[in-house]
């Protein structure tokens, strides 16, 4: 989840069930990006299968064009899809 506020008061001192990223107008960015791949989706993607990985995106500017980590392939959508 991308938001705008650092500890929005909704989760300030309560369990959240997903990861909480802060962003200044709440959309991916590449730092944002990059953070949510390597703190949420590949140890979640190791953990459920020793197999290859494929991670299907949209082609939004936030998301890192031509991006591979092994067993992780990343692919996207043409534009406009």
């Amino acid at each position: 989840m991308i938001g705008k506020a650092k500890e929005p008061t909704c989760i300030a001192g309560n369990s959240w069930p997903i990861p909480y990223f802060a962003q200044r107008n709440a959309w991916i960015d590449i730092p944002t990006f990059n953070k949510w791949f390597g703190q949420v989706f590949e140890p979640y993607g190791r953990r459920r299968t020793n197999r290859r990985v494929l991670l299907v995106l949209d082609n939004a500017p936030g998301h890192v064009q031509g991006f591979e980590q092994v067993g992780i392939k990343v692919i996207f959508f043409p534009t406009n899809i």
